[in-house]
């Protein structure tokens, strides 16, 4: 085995560490798979959504970008989305910004929206727009035809009730990513 020293040279790659006692298919699933942007990912098993890059929903009081389409695109594996019931058509990914969603959603994570579910399920995170602001931010239905607005960072951003005629919900935020 190589030495953990930056000037050594080992002889031979070093293992990646994985339990021995584990069954080979559970070994396999574990071995990266190594991709390149130079090498396509297989259309019959990706679908590439739109990313908005230079637009994006505020997690606080609220942003006022337009939605453009710059060509950006991250793909999705097909049957991830088919097991969930989201159809590709109905999905685009854009910028989250603002700390009203942290620690659940970080800031400038990129997320996903399910523009095919707008009907609100109570708890789930929703992009809306509400007096020209683009949103993110749990919604619950309230007696009254109302909603209540929730942010996760609920100790800086208090809860906000408002008419559901108010805001139009664009779709369901169901993924997110960020490196930090």
């Amino acid at each position: 085995m190589g030495s953990l020293y930056l000037d050594s040279v080992p002889s031979e790659p070093t293992p990646v560490l994985i339990n021995p006692d584990l069954p080979h298919e559970v070994k396999d699933i574990h071995r990266p798979m190594m991709w390149s942007s130079n090498d396509p990912l297989p259309d019959d098993d990706y679908v590439f959504v739109p990313y908005l890059k230079e637009s994006c929903f505020k997690g606080g009081a609220g942003a006022y970008e337009i939605p453009d389409y710059n060509g950006y695109r991250l793909p999705f594996g097909k049957s991830t989305l088919r097991r969930k019931g989201i159809n590709p058509d109905n999905v685009f990914c854009c910028t989250l910004t603002g700390d009203s969603m942290e620690e659940k959603i970080a800031e400038d994570a990129a997320i996903a929206v399910d523009t095919g579910e707008t009907a609100i399920r109570d708890g789930k995170i929703y992009a809306f727009a509400q007096d020209g602001m683009f949103r993110v931010k749990y919604l619950i239905r309230q007696p009254g035809n109302s909603v209540l607005i929730r942010s996760h960072n609920s100790g800086f951003y208090p809860d906000e009730t408002a008419p559901l005629d108010s805001l139009s919900v664009i779709g369901r935020v169901f993924w997110w990513s960020v490196l930090d």
